[in-house]
């Protein structure tokens, strides 16, 4: 569900949210995906895919050269991975406890292996 906005839509959607709820979903998803994005861009501005190849097509390669390749990839997801727990956050904490109680509830019908995308009767 963290990496499928999709699914947390579904999901949200079992949920009975409030018309106000559901616009500060979207709102969080909105801000959520235009950080990401901006993240991506200043990503992409290096252009890890030719710099690697750059790296790589070098007489000499070094485990330290691909370690600070890596380490910067990885520094870009940490980074959209705390955007998109944060969200995560901001989307529980617009919920009521009866929309709690019924996520409890599913996640007790997913732990005794019914499915979670079955409606609930």
């Amino acid at each position: 569900m963290l990496g499928d906005p999709g699914m947390l839509m579904r999901f949200l959607d079992r949920l009975d949210l409030t018309d106000g709820q559901w616009e500060a979903v979207e709102a969080i998803m909105e801000s959520s995906r235009d950080s990401i994005e901006e993240i991506r861009e200043e990503a992409r501005d290096g252009e890890p895919m030719r710099e690697f190849l750059s790296m790589f097509a070098e007489d000499e390669l070094s485990l330290e050269d691909l370690e600070v390749f890596v380490s910067d990839l990885d520094s870009v997801r940490a980074r959209i991975r705390e955007i998109s727990l944060q969200a995560l956050v901001d989307i529980h904490e617009i919920l009521t406890p009866g929309q709690l109680e019924t996520v409890s509830d599913l996640a007790e019908r997913a732990s005794t292996g019914r499915e979670m995308s079955r409606p609930m009767r």
